[in-house]
């Protein structure tokens, strides 16, 4: 028998690349997600890629297949294979009517027909390939692989129907004859119940229509993907886990039901479990589906869910004091790191606030329509990434200073570097030309986490759509807009730039943006908030902005002339 194997990380890759359909893409990323993490932790450890040893990824979702291909001839070939999800084999035709744990447990054991390589016949031959199943994970992972409208009608079942998705199930494996028994309850009356382990729904990932979208995301007859990422995104439903009992969104819903909660971009809504099933006809499509067995996760409520930190102190100042990816050439001085000895950043006796900008680059052009009448519509904008993270230090001695500038290297072409409104040019973010301290996203990530955990207040200009853009998620509490602080209700929203000309009579980002200059001018504002709120005149102070602005057009020109 072969060793247990797991596909290499360029087959991975590939894969991802090749699936260019949103509804798949999805599924792609989750196999790639756990066969990376399972090597990689093995590469920790120094472990051989097809060892057997137990990692993360394969305690959580790892089962294992002996894959056994049969030619023509009758050559028999067994291989054991680590999986993380299995496809639900969904019939072609829906009037074939099949029950949900039937599919299951069909897909599960799956035989298939396949052409492949036949050591023994020396050629590609067609073979038989059967799946038999030797352990069940701790969470089974289902790819919904729905192909057309008609597939879909298995899960949208009738508000007066039982539902065909079950949110409870009973699986079996039974180890001398390679079987996987699926069933709505354990078992029949003399068989072993204790065999039978038991799974809970406690997620769902789903594909949702938007209302600009298509009515139909593939053509029944052809089996065509129609749906296009600018007509559908993933939402995902999460039965809340015992251990966040007390907070508002785990609190037990009616009859001591478990609460779900509906993530939908940056929305977390309380919802339940009628929710998560509906379909609401075929606007919502489900990608994923995930349960979990029942008790497997005792051991973590007992102990509670308790958030640690990505980094410890010493980590971050170490984080700080690595070499960038351009080290041994001539680089531009343009920040100085916190001192270990006397600088902590965070709440607890450190320095709490902090000034911050951020500047990205485009790896797309914005696709857009134009109509007959002159008009446009944006079909898909343009994919920004974070170039460049700027944070200087808000209290201290020191404030004012620059600790952290990280330019991020591309690992993608850069299509637009938006000079004038990033400052960057064409080679900052590459490491055989860039002048700068170029580290990689994932560094710059974990600086700006610790931060964050570490309860800073981030003082910059627009930062919402900053954090938003980098895919970082900060407490309200610890966010200090100056967008927000020199806004009336119901007004426009004000530029860094003016507010600068205004209030602090300085004359910024004439050419191009700097992060640097832009995290100190929010500083300054910021100061200059705390002292027109102290003395009681910070709305009069608005309203007479506003009436300037709008009587002179919002013209810096003639703000600077004194007009």
């Amino acid at each position: 028998m072969d060793a247990q194997i797991c596909r290499s990380t360029r087959e991975i890759e590939a894969d991802v690349n090749k699936e260019q359909s949103l509804f798949r893409r999805i599924q792609t990323l989750f196999r790639f997600l756990c066969e990376h993490l399972h090597k990689e932790e093995l590469e920790l450890r120094k472990l051989k890629s097809n060892s057997d040893h137990r990692t993360l990824a394969k305690g959580v979702f790892g089962f294992t297949n002996s894959v056994i291909n049969k030619c023509t001839k009758g050559h028999v070939t067994k291989k054991d294979t680590l999986y993380f999800q299995t496809s639900l084999q969904l019939p072609k035709d829906t009037e074939v009517n099949k029950t949900f744990m039937e599919l299951l447990q069909e897909s599960i054991m799956s035989e298939t027909s396949i052409r492949a390589w036949c050591n023994s016949c020396n050629t590609y031959v067609p073979m038989t390939q059967r799946r038999i199943v030797s352990s069940l994970p701790a969470v089974l992972a289902i790819n919904c692989n729905i192909k057309n409208l008609r597939q879909l009608r298995f899960f949208a079942s009738q508000a007066t129907e039982a539902p065909w998705l079950k949110t409870k199930i009973f699986l079996k494996t039974d180890k001398a004859k390679g079987n996987v028994l699926a069933s709505e309850a354990p078992g029949e009356e003399g068989d072993d119940q204790s065999k039978w382990v038991e799974y809970d729904l406690t997620a769902m990932i789903s594909m949702v229509v938007d209302e600009r979208g298509k009515n139909d995301f593939v053509d029944p007859d052809t089996s065509t993907d129609s749906i296009t990422d600018t007509d559908a995104h993933f939402i995902t439903h999460v039965r809340v886990h015992p251990a966040y009992d007390g907070s508002d969104v785990s609190a037990e819903g009616e009859e001591g039901e478990p609460r779900w909660v509906l993530f939908n971009d940056f929305c977390v809504t309380p919802t339940d479990v009628k929710d998560a099933m509906q379909m609401f006809g075929h606007k919502k499509v489900p990608c994923m589906l995930f349960y979990s067995r029942r008790g497997a996760q005792q051991g973590a409520a007992a102990k509670g869910l308790r958030p640690t930190p990505d980094l410890s102190r010493d980590g971050f100042h170490s984080l700080c004091a690595e070499r960038p990816l351009t080290y041994g050439r001539q680089l531009k001085n343009t920040f100085t790191s916190l001192n270990p000895k006397t600088e902590t950043p965070g709440s607890g006796g450190g320095m709490k606030v902090v000034g911050i900008d951020c500047e990205f680059v485009a790896l797309s052009k914005t696709e857009k329509q134009l109509h007959p009448d002159g008009s446009e519509t944006i079909l898909k904008n343009a994919r920004l990434v974070l170039a460049r993270v700027s944070v200087v230090r808000g209290e201290g001695p020191s404030k004012n200073v620059c600790f952290i500038d990280d330019y991020v290297r591309a690992v993608e072409p850069v299509y637009d570097y938006l000079t004038r409104y990033s400052g960057l040019v064409e080679g900052d973010l590459d490491v055989g030309r860039s002048k700068h301290h170029l580290t990689t996203l994932k560094k710059t990530y974990m600086k700006l986490r610790y931060l964050v955990d570490q309860g800073c207040h981030f003082v910059g200009h627009g930062l919402k759509n900053d954090f938003k853009m980098i895919n970082i998620t900060v407490p309200a509490d610890q966010i200090i807009d100056t967008v927000e602080l020199f806004r009336l209700s119901h007004q426009r929203k004000i530029s860094l730039r003016f507010l600068a000309a205004y209030l602090l009579k300085k004359d910024i980002q004439g050419v191009t943006h700097d992060s640097i200059e832009d995290a100190n001018i929010a500083l300054e504002l910021y100061d200059v908030y705390c002292e027109l709120k102290e003395a009681g005149t910070l709305k009069q102070k608005l309203q007479e902005l506003y009436r300037w602005g709008r009587e002179n057009k919002w013209d810096l020109e003639k703000l600077s002339k004194g007009s």
